[in-house]
């Protein structure tokens, strides 16, 4: 049996990050494009479904499971507790349980604390509502992106030129979407197509890249394969070599089993 590709994994969520800001060529992500076009980055379309608010998307992304409509209530509600997915089985718990003891490390939006509250052996949280959303419009946006897009590729060279990075896995996603407004929550396709790009040097063994930046067909924010946010979670546990957590309802997505077929795999 293969060994699965990677052993690590960087999970880099971005707050509303839709589907054209990441591919159009309107995107600040000129190093992530770059990165699509020579095969060390394989780009979908990750279908959020409703509600499209951080945490029901985050339980979707991290179980592979659907979220209720009561997490619109929790997401609000700072002192809940109820919410959280310690006992649930997650890619998180896999990690962490494997055979000489998983470390994670967190930084970012609290939202992950309340979902795993011990979950990480080292975290920073900062409240998501010290933190403003962008309409599309805004002069800000497109720096904004360029800064994320600087993080991309700080992490990628560290994965290049570091040795116990190099079986590192980075993916790059957004929880939702939103519309032209700044806003989301709904089910608009704006809301619901959210970008999600797996980052590797180990990834040119199984691309040949992809065109980008390139427009999405008029009216819809469908670039590249559209897969469900569920299917992160089974296509992870195939990556790193864990198992598929219980109450997972994904797929794992067929471009990135690739790594075990021999006929696609390239020198």
């Amino acid at each position: 049996m293969r060994k699965a590709p990677f052993d690590k994994v960087i999970f880099m969520v971005v707050d509303a990050l839709r589907s054209d800001f990441v591919y159009s060529p309107e995107s600040g992500f000129q190093f992530t494009q770059h990165l699509v076009r020579s095969g060390s980055a394989i780009p979908f379309t990750a279908h959020a479904t409703s509600p499209t608010i951080t945490m029901p998307r985050l339980k979707a992304i991290t179980t592979g499971s659907i979220p209720s409509f009561l997490d619109v209530i929790l997401n609000f509600a700072e002192s809940d507790q109820s919410s959280s997915l310690e006992a649930q089985d997650s890619w998180l718990a896999q990690l962490r349980s494997r055979p000489g003891g998983g470390r994670l490390v967190m930084y970012g939006d609290d939202t992950w604390l309340k979902l795993f509250p011990t979950m990480f052996a080292r975290a920073d949280g900062t409240s998501s509502f010290f933190v403003s959303l962008m309409a599309r419009i805004s002069p800000y946006m497109i720096s904004k992106q360029r800064e994320m897009d600087d993080v991309v590729q700080e992490i990628y060279a560290a994965m290049e030129t570091t040795r116990h990075l190099e079986s590192t896995l980075l993916v790059l996603c957004g929880d939702h979407g939103m519309n032209d407004a700044g806003n989301h929550g709904g089910s608009a396709e704006s809301e619901t197509s959210p970008a999600l790009v797996f980052i590797s040097p180990k990834l040119r063994k199984i691309s040949n890249g992809s065109e980008c930046p390139v427009r999405a067909p008029e009216g819809t924010f469908s670039y590249y394969q559209y897969v469900e946010q569920s299917d992160i979670t089974p296509t992870l546990a195939a990556l790193l070599g864990f198992p598929i957590p219980l109450n997972n309802l994904g797929v794992a997505i067929p471009k990135l089993l690739d790594f075990w077929n021999e006929r696609k795999r390239q020198a």
